[in-house]
């Protein structure tokens, strides 16, 4: 399928468990550096990597993210992966918006996922339907990563981009001791986050 198609669409999926404001920067940021008409957030149903903690329940996920990019002009939050039949792999979420749209999205990772890449479904038939955006993360050495992986073509690394040190398991983390998380999750959801986590 071919990539040249005027119509640009990312998808930027994850586990949001929960979404926090470093999410929404990237969400924010990738609007603006690659011109996208539409970037698809996508929470997964049920994350093939992380079957070694509870997850949230999807449907809250969802409500999360659904509050949190309220009002962003371009930005869609997708329950899609809630309509697969068993685990969230993300070569299914890119084949269908690649189906709705007729062309390869752009499939936006951090850094650190391709430290695990290779451990995801497909992962080569994956990276060969999707324009591979890789945003930086703290300690990746991304052109290392990308050699190690073997990966060419179609790649974009996002720069100028602030290196987001929040991370989901910290907010988890501040929580169940107590701490606030003001700051760190959406305004909108920054209660219900810290007492569902308590």
């Amino acid at each position: 399928m071919s990539s040249g198609s005027s119509y640009k669409h990312a998808i930027f999926g994850g586990t949001f468990d929960p979404v926090h404001n470093g999410h929404l920067l990237i969400a924010l940021h990738v609007l603006e550096a690659i011109d996208v008409n539409k970037l698809y957030v996508v929470p997964a149903f049920l994350p093939p990597l992380k079957t070694d903690r509870r997850i949230t329940n999807f449907k809250t996920r969802l409500r999360w993210l659904e509050l949190a990019f309220e009002g962003i002009d371009c930005i869609e939050v997708s329950p899609i992966e809630s309509q697969f039949e068993g685990v969230s792999y993300t070569l299914l979420t890119v084949q269908h918006f690649s189906r709705i749209h007729n062309c390869n999205p752009h499939l936006i990772l951090g850094a650190d996922s391709l430290t695990t890449l290779e451990r995801w479904y497909k992962y080569r038939e994956l990276l060969d339907s999707v324009i591979t955006t890789v945003y930086p993360r703290p300690g990746v050495d991304i052109p290392s990563e990308l050699d190690r992986l073997n990966i060419a073509g179609d790649i974009i690394i996002l720069s100028d981009v602030p290196l987001v040190e929040i991370s989901s398991s910290t907010i988890r983390n501040r929580s169940r001791e107590r701490l606030p998380v003001n700051g760190f999750v959406p305004c909108s959801i920054t209660k219900e986050v810290y007492n569902h986590y308590r």
